[in-house]
């Protein structure tokens, strides 16, 4: 999600939907044809332009909108990378060979992040629009990035993870 001028803005990528629930998560494929990216950096450019760090991270991270992508997972994958390397932070991941169902691993952050969860009410910084609607937390990260810059990881490192 992203904060644009009217509030809230869900970004979503359409997905195949043939035997969707029946493939491994990594083969799910991006339903081609809707010019999706386009309408997402639109939206984005939209919302951030103003912002005080969007012409640094523009060239970075306007290709991934750009060029077309098959899977969404690999998507997400080399958008996710490319954020850490932006914040310079280690890109340490590792993959399972299948799902567990509940490991109770504290680190297990699976069922913690939702589109219909959103629950880490983060401490208040400046946003392009919170004049008009006040501080909106628990956005993408390509909110912080744009306006926080590079004191976006410290800012990260302050948070307490809820229990």
């Amino acid at each position: 999600m992203v904060y644009s001028a009217n509030g809230l803005l869900q970004l979503i990528i359409p997905v195949e939907h043939t035997n969707l629930y029946r493939i491994p998560v990594h083969e799910v494929k991006i339903s081609q044809g809707s010019g999706w990216q386009k309408i997402h950096w639109r939206s984005i450019e939209s919302a951030y332009r103003k912002s005080p760090y969007f012409e640094y991270f523009e060239a970075d991270l306007k290709p991934y909108f750009e060029k077309s992508a098959e899977k969404l997972f690999d998507f997400n994958f080399t958008l996710t990378e490319k954020i850490f390397s932006l914040m310079r932070i280690p890109f340490n991941y590792g993959f399972t060979s299948g799902y567990e169902k509940n490991s109770g691993d504290k680190s297990d952050f699976r069922n913690f992040f939702t589109p219909d969860k959103r629950n880490l009410n983060l401490p208040f910084y400046r946003q392009v629009f919170s004049d008009r609607h006040n501080f909106i937390s628990d956005l993408s990260i390509l909110d912080l990035l744009f306006n926080k810059g590079m004191d976006a990881k410290t800012y990260l490192e302050k948070i307490e993870l809820p229990e």
